[in-house]
């Protein structure tokens, strides 16, 4: 590595020597390089000929170092120049620094080698630092600790390999892990005794002895202490016993207090004693204060100001329980009437009727100020808005001078508020200023900024525009500029405050251009792999949004635990720097095993299991396997299995653009109605390729589906040939349907999996034809297109989730038609409208006039569906939904009696990394009792939409 000071020495002797040339008779020049490697010093006469020359200038060292710096990391560098018979002979003087060639890890048992690497933070590659490594060991000591071995030993052992490589080892002496075995509770209360000591158990015994299960006890210990109204309760210690090899410990805790509280609420006439409850939060409340009675007194009456009863008197009083160990606080309480804010009065100066200020008070206070009622801090809140209003719309000294509520009415029952303003004048921008902008003209700056002389300036415009300029100036390679005027002086008033200068006072900093881009930490993964994933080069400017973009596609190759992209000159006037880019290599092989139910039919089993390995020899290459079985135990019985074996090619042509071939093998229930299976094999060669981070676009070059369908059951004395339902008898059929066709994904949502805000978006069109390998009946053209928005609302963790769906089918064959299971447009189910089981999603046989699995779609079709939810959180990780699904189907030539279904719902949610695991109950709004549709359709699934 190059430490910028080094740097600033290197650039400091190079402009001596500038202008020692500059007046200085020319001279013929030379460079030694002979301190360099002879293997580097040929690269540099392939690289840089110009230094087979005697005309190279100040430019073409700095080439040179640029160089250097991209093969290999130096401590310090100096050109020292010294002149031999008219010959000006430049020496190239270099330190070389010593790097992390080989780490080792032995002795840990515990841990893994890839926990251990990770937590150590030390990159193979990276420059050997032994105070850095020393404190690495330290965190591996604390990580042990973390997990109960109170004497871990940790050595580090260093081999010098050459003289820049240094082979690190790691050695462990792991120790013995110290387990809780026994566990005592002191306290007075034996009823409250027993209870803890046997959560302390539960949640202790035979567990590793760590600071942080300790912490986590006393927290949970905490919650059920407040739900359960031990209002006192603390719990001390442990105090710890161990053994002689110090593997069992003893814990005794203390808990002084651990009398139980109860309360009564005396005069609460308008407000029940639970509502006053839930106002105090008992089940978050504790106190150490011995006069408790009065601490919750205090709050009471606040609860009362919030509801409006200003004039509310509460005291709060501790009395002895009726038996040992329980205490009452009993409240007395004269609640006083609820004051009605009657109406808002308006003095001073203002420049707007004062009917504007009074609505706008009360559209910007609290809830309560807008129902009618007062209270202090919802005034405040409105007023405070109203001020902001003002300084947004150009009077920027706008201030409330004073307010007054004064009490009317026969009960006092009525407040009048009379608000002094002094909005202040308007104040005009009259003019605009830059200095420091010698990269910019004023003129361009200032119409990046929204800002116009002669017009009001807003407060709101103001701060949009220190937003904007110094984006403006970093997405133009500026890095380091900043505003030295942000806080104070940059608006300046003239007596009255009619007139304002802004004037900005600038630091640019240099211009950065990417010099040279060094990689740490890949000691897996090959050089080119990230190099191909960064959106810069040597000589491009550098961008945040480069750094950034260049950071998630990295982070999305899902090879590295962790990607830092950063510059070595950092906070200096150097413009050409070297791009570091650090990253830690992640295990790229994956094993994945789960098994669950869901409500399919009753009830189906699932389980699944998976390999896969995510960057062979480190190139980026993929190989994966994935084995999945799903059972029905309550109706149909029958194993559906399938088998998808999977190969990524993530550079094609040297490009970007990845090359996926996958292989599925399946059984599955295709119709439950006929009680038909399908047997599938499908291979599939695709190509894809993000054109940003948000952008995926994929194209199916050749997607062949080879099914063969053949019933589970046949039906009892069925007839072969029968057009009617329920008649006919299931044949068995071999279909081949290969398809082309695009996918375009715009993803501008939050998470992948949980969602919050943002929108997703899919565009899909396939073809179909013979010509490509289809049966010669099945020709036709399918286009799909969804959106989804998301937004937060009203609290943290409410969202709303709506999305629109389309589809069009057209079928493209003159004497075939499109087998409508396979590839027809269908609604129903947990994916489309909850609240139809799979055996009644529409179009279906009553609709068709033939089972599904037998229709063949000779015309076109068209389908819609509108999906809305509002997710709301309910404690910790879970969460609850309300739903409407709807949507219908539309077939040419055949009509469909009530084409649009629809159905509400309600679900519970529980959030994982992966997404959340639903469960859902759907309600069909017209149910077709002739079509023995069931009313409340439930399902259990992974994922939303």
């Amino acid at each position: 590595m190059i430490p910028s000071k080094s740097l600033v020495t290197f650039f400091f002797i190079l402009s001596l020597s500038s202008a020692v040339w500059a007046q200085s008779s020319p001279l013929k020049r030379s460079i030694d390089i002979s301190s360099l490697t002879e293997t580097l010093q040929e690269e540099v006469k392939k690289q840089l000929p110009v230094f087979k020359t005697d005309h190279f200038c100040l430019s073409d060292l700095d080439n040179l170092i640029r160089f250097l710096a991209s093969q290999e990391q130096y401590d310090s560098v100096q050109i020292l120049s010294e002149v031999q018979n008219e010959t000006e002979i430049f020496h190239l003087n270099i330190g070389r620094t010593r790097r992390v060639s080989a780490l080792k890890i032995k002795g840990s048992k515990y841990f893994s080698e890839s926990e251990i690497r990770n937590d150590l933070g030390i990159l193979e590659k990276s420059v050997f630092d032994q105070q850095l490594l020393i404190e690495a060991a330290d965190r591996i000591r604390r990580l042990y600790k973390e997990q109960g071995f109170r004497n871990t030993v940790i050595d580090l052992e260093f081999a010098r390999l050459s003289v820049t490589d240094i082979e690190v080892t790691l050695k462990i002496n792991e120790g013995q892990q110290t387990k809780t075995r026994e566990i005592e509770l002191k306290a007075n209360n034996a009823e409250f005794k027993e209870s803890i000591e046997r959560i302390l158990r539960k949640k202790l015994k035979d567990e590793p002895l760590t600071d942080n299960r300790l912490s986590t006890i006393r927290k949970d210990l905490r919650e059920i202490f407040s739900e359960k109204r031990y209002l006192k309760a603390e719990l001390l210690g442990p105090e710890t016993q161990l053994s002689t090899d110090e593997s069992r410990a003893k814990l005794i805790f203390t808990v002084p207090n651990s009398d139980e509280y109860f309360f009564d609420f005396n005069g609460a006439l308008q407000k029940s004693p639970n509502s006053i409850e839930n106002a105090l939060d008992l089940d978050h409340f504790f106190t150490a204060n011995p006069n408790a009675g009065a601490e919750l007194a205090t709050k009471v009456r606040a609860f009362y100001l919030s509801e409006g009863y200003a004039r509310a008197e509460v005291s709060g009083e501790e009395v002895e329980g009726s038996r040992a160990h329980q205490q009452k606080i009993i409240f007395n309480i004269r609640e006083g009437p609820r004051i009605h804010l009657r109406e808002i009065h308006m003095l001073g100066h203002f420049s707007l009727p004062e009917k504007f200020y009074v609505e706008f008070i009360l559209d910007h206070a609290t809830d309560l100020i807008g129902k009618g009622y007062y209270n202090r801090e919802g005034v405040e809140a409105g007023l405070r808005n109203l001020v902001i209003d003002r300084q947004n719309q150009g009077f920027l000294r706008a201030k409330i001078v004073s307010t007054k509520a004064t009490a009317q009415g026969p009960d006092k029952d009525q407040m009048v508020l009379t608000v002094n303003l002094d909005e202040g004048p308007l104040t005009i921008l009259q003019t605009l200023q830059f200095d420091g902008n010698s990269s910019f003209s004023s003129a361009q700056l200032l119409s990046t900024l929204g800002l116009k002389t002669q017009e009001p300036l807003r407060s709101n415009q103001l701060d949009d525009s220190l937003i904007k300029i110094k984006d403006f100036y970093h997405n133009s390679g500026f890095l380091e500029m900043r505003l030295i005027n942000e806080k104070e002086d940059l608006v300046r008033y003239n007596s009255d405050s009619t007139l304002a200068d802004v004037h900005f006072q600038i630091y640019e900093g240099p211009k950065v251009i990417v010099g040279s881009i060094l990689l740490e930490g890949n000691s897996l993964t090959k050089d080119y792999v990230i190099f191909k994933e960064l959106d810069f080069k040597a000589g491009d400017v550098l961008t945040p949004q480069l750094i950034e973009e260049s950071t998630r596609r990295l982070q999305r190759l899902g090879h590295f635990n962790s990607v830092e992209i950063k510059t070595l000159e950092e906070k200096t006037q150097i413009s050409v720097r070297t791009v570091i880019i650090r990253v830690l290599d992640r295990d790229p092989g994956l094993f994945t095993l789960g098994a669950g139910v869901n409500s399919e039919r009753g009830l189906t089993l699932r389980g699944y299991t998976g390999v896969a390995y995510r960057n062979i020899l480190g190139t980026g290459r993929g190989v994966s396997l994935r084995l999945e079985g799903n059972y029905n135990i309550t109706d149909l019985k029958y194993l559906e299995n399938k088998v998808t074996l999977g190969y990524l090619e993530p550079y094609l042509l040297n490009t970007r653009m990845r090359g996926r071939v996958n292989y599925t093998q399946a059984t599955f229930v295709s119709d439950f109605s006929l009680r038909q299976a399908t047997e599938l094999r499908q291979f599939t060669y695709s190509v894809e390729q993000d054109l940003t981070s948000h952008i995926l676009v994929s194209y199916d070059l050749w997607n062949k589906a080879q099914l063969r369908k053949f019933p589970i059951q046949q039906r009892e004395n069925c007839i072969v040939g029968s057009a009617l339902p329920g008649v006919a008898c299931v044949p068995s059929e071999e279909l081949v349907i290969v398809t082309t066709g695009p996918t375009v994904d715009f993803d501008f949502r939050d998470h992948p999996f949980n969602p919050t805000s943002g929108t997703f978006t899919r565009l899909n069109a396939e073809y179909s034809d013979p010509a490509l390998g289809s049966s010669k009946e099945i020709k036709y053209f399918r286009g799909f297109a969804s959106f989804t928005h998301y937004k937060s609302f009203f609290h943290p963790g409410w969202v709303w989730a709506n999305s629109l769906r389309g589809a069009y089918l057209q079928n493209l064959s003159s004497d075939g038609g499109v087998p409508f299971n396979e590839k027809g447009l269908i609604l129903g189910g947990q994916s489309t409208i909850r609240g139809f089981q799979p055996d009644e999603a529409f179009p279906n046989k009553y609709d068709l006039g033939v089972e599904p699995g037998i229709y063949r779609l000779t015309t076109s079709s068209k389908m819609y569906l509108l999906k809305s939810e509002i997710r709301f959180p309910i404690f910790g990780a879970f969460g609850g939904a309300v739903f409407y699904d709807g949507g219908a189907v539309f077939i040419k030539d055949l009509p469909i009696q009530n084409p649009y279904r629809d159905a509400v719902g309600v679900g519970l949610r529980y959030t994982t990394p992966v997404g959340a695991v639903s469960l859902d109950v759907g309600y069909k709004l017209a149910r077709d009792q002739s079509r023995h549709e069931v009313q409340w359709p439930v399902y259990f699934s992974i994922g939303t939409f």
